[in-house]
């Protein structure tokens, strides 16, 4: 049985979540700088972004007030609806709207047919 210098627990794991993830985002964004490829490092600044705002600290100090935090946001986050840009390997734009309530998807050239589907079918309401 292997033994560790350290217990294992919830707050490490993440941390090395964190960690891995970030290393990945970097070399992802490396990569994308070095192909001068301004879409897809854009699309990556964007998931910095929303990781630097995800990771900051908690303003609640109550362990059990922070899961419940995270729960919530993560219920309330599993149910909207999303629209996303998507670059292929060839660099086409594509877009992604996806509706988790009622698993309704669509994959359009623009926004603008994204958006329109939306209306059209009512969804996100």
């Amino acid at each position: 049985m292997a033994s560790f210098s350290q217990p294992v627990t919830q707050k490490s794991v993440f941390a090395q979540h964190q960690a891995s993830l970030a290393a990945l985002l970097e070399r992802r964004m490396a990569v994308a700088k070095a192909r001068d490829d301004q879409p897809l490092l854009a699309l990556l600044e964007q998931e910095q972004a929303q990781l630097d705002a995800e990771w900051s600290p908690a303003e609640v100090s109550n362990p059990l007030q922070q899961v419940w935090a995270w729960l919530a946001q993560t219920l309330d986050r599993s149910t909207q609806l999303n629209i996303e840009q998507i670059v292929d390997e060839g660099g086409q734009i594509w877009w992604r709207g996806f509706d988790p309530r009622t698993g309704k998807g669509i994959f359009a050239e623009s926004k603008a047919e994204v958006v329109h589907w939306i209306e059209r079918h009512h969804l996100g309401r």
